[in-house]
């Protein structure tokens, strides 16, 4: 499902024009991102939680060349799936 699909299907459910449905998900978008970037994991019980990590640093190599290239840390999210959404998807 593409965003556009998206808010075509909420502006149907909720009976919202499409430009409504859009901020919708526009604002929400931005929320969980602000919070991740603060460091706090976001709860959407229907759906799972999304959590910030941070990656290690590590070495890696160039499959090309065989270099050992340095690789250094990084914010990531994890994202961790609701009991019921995994009992809808089974």
């Amino acid at each position: 499902m593409t965003k556009t699909e998206l808010i075509v299907e909420l502006a149907v459910r909720a009976d919202l024009t499409q430009a409504k449905a859009g901020r919708v998900i526009e604002t929400l978008c931005e929320v969980i991102g602000e919070r991740l970037q603060a460091g706090e994991s976001v709860a959407l019980p229907p759906l799972g939680r999304f959590i910030p990590v941070q990656r290690a640093a590590r070495m890696a190599r160039n499959p090309i060349t065989g270099e050992s290239v340095s690789v250094p840390e990084r914010a990531a999210v994890r994202f961790r799936a609701s009991e019921g959404l995994k009992r809808r998807l089974n």
